[in-house]
């Protein structure tokens, strides 16, 4: 299954970026890390280390060849059907404790004995790092259970689901995705309606061909005899312009 752009906004938001490596002394043991708490142990292509840079594009790229992988792990782990929002919430959770923890996990265990209500509240239980809770793990595992719980659109926007298999180089600022935006794909306008433009040039026809026969019929009318007909013709020639105009807009 593909992770779809709110599990990814939620990682991106609680992973951080860093542009210079760091050392991350709450793993156990430490760990050099860098981007979107990208490190060695993900196997992507980095090893970050003291007085390491990287740029968000760069970031981005290693964040979603992480992604792919922790999903790819813990895909097989899941024995029930899952919907993209469980799997994503999942994914983030793996991705912040490891694969191996959350194959040992109370969320895994009781989702796929069918306890999915136990399975969201377990996402709580993973709120400490070095024997401490904090807060930060805590709004982290609070917006995992509320994605895990979300309901799936019947008819999800064709956009939303990301494709995984993207390059690291030249890849666009994802600073600048919106929330509302696919990492990958961007959600398209729905194509304006067709604009019944050919409607305004039987108007004008309709409208001209009145006058006409009004001078036929009554050549005594107010208009007197043959003005009648030059309103009409100026009538279709106002149509057909706007038809044209109508037209070019559609």
């Amino acid at each position: 299954m593909k992770i779809n752009s709110a599990a990814l906004d939620l990682i991106r938001e609680f992973e951080g970026f860093r542009a210079k490596a760091y050392l991350d002394e709450l793993a156990k043991p430490p760990i050099w890390t860098i981007g979107y708490g990208t490190t060695a142990r993900a196997g992507v292509g980095i090893e970050p280390r003291a007085g390491m840079t990287i740029s968000k594009a760069e970031a981005y790229g290693y964040l979603m060849r992480s992604v792919e992988k922790f999903a790819a792990q813990i895909a097989p782990m899941i024995k029930r059907s899952v919907n993209e929002n469980e799997f994503g919430a999942m994914v983030s959770l793996a991705y912040n404790i490891g694969p191996g923890a959350f194959n040992r996990s109370s969320v895994l265990r009781r989702f796929n004995s069918g306890d999915k209500a136990g399975a969201a509240d377990a996402f709580r239980l993973w709120n400490k790092a070095g024997g401490k809770v904090w807060a930060g793990l805590v709004r982290r595992r609070e917006a995992e259970r509320a994605l895990f719980l979300r309901p799936v659109n019947i008819k999800p926007e064709p956009a939303k689901l990301i494709s995984m298999n993207v390059g690291i180089p030249n890849r666009p600022d994802p600073g600048h995705v919106r929330k509302d935006e696919s990492m990958t794909l961007v959600n398209q306008p729905s194509a304006a309606p067709t604009r019944k433009w050919w409607a305004l040039v039987i108007a004008g026809f309709v409208v001209n061909g009145g006058f006409g026969a009004l001078d036929a019929l009554w050549p005594d009318h107010p208009f007197a005899p043959y003005k009648a007909e030059i309103i009409g013709w100026a009538v279709l020639g106002v149509s057909a312009v706007a038809a044209y105009m109508t037209k070019n807009r559609a």
